[in-house]
């Protein structure tokens, strides 16, 4: 093997690899165009679990990364295993050790998610979220908008002081 780097082309760019070979699998990955387009977020509505996790674990000296849909693999656990799980339809206040079993009014500071709006709207309207994000996808002006929370604004020094010299 020689000490030349080598180049492989894609559709759209042209990469350099060190003088080793890249794994095969790579290439192959490369050729195929397994490279993703779209990059996995929470809340991307981009399945269509309730509780929407992604794990990512990525590391830059293997040049690797791996994304699990975890909410995906939960929903498939717990078709396995449901003696294992339970969905109870109501929110469980730590607080106030209360259940509340109707969906709150939104009252954060910025504006709804739009994957929380759709099924929020599926759960209000007791509809199929499929139905929900047809209906809605262009009424962005119906989402629950945010109420910005006015902070008075601080005084004086920080309570917070580690260190001083008096």
């Amino acid at each position: 093997m020689s000490n030349d780097p080598v180049f492989y082309a894609t559709r759209d760019r042209l990469i350099e690899f060190p003088a080793h070979r890249p794994a095969a699998a790579v290439l192959e990955a490369l050729s195929i165009g397994s490279l993703p387009d779209v990059v996995w977020q929470h809340g991307d509505d981009l399945c269509d679990c309730i509780f929407q996790r992604i794990g990512m674990w990525k590391n830059p000296y293997l040049a690797e990364t791996l994304e699990i849909r975890l909410c995906c693999i939960w929903a498939k656990i717990a078709e396995q295993y449901p003696e294992f799980v339970r969905t109870i339809p109501g929110y469980f206040d730590d607080n106030t050790d209360t259940w509340f079993t109707e969906p709150m009014a939104w009252d954060a500071e910025h504006d709804m998610p739009k994957a929380i709006w759709y099924r929020h709207l599926a759960r209000t309207l007791n509809r199929p979220l499929a139905e929900i994000r047809a209906e809605y996808a262009d009424k962005d002006d119906l989402r629950p908008k945010g109420t910005p929370i006015e902070h008075a604004p601080r005084r004086g020094r920080s309570r917070w002081r580690l260190f001083s010299r008096r």
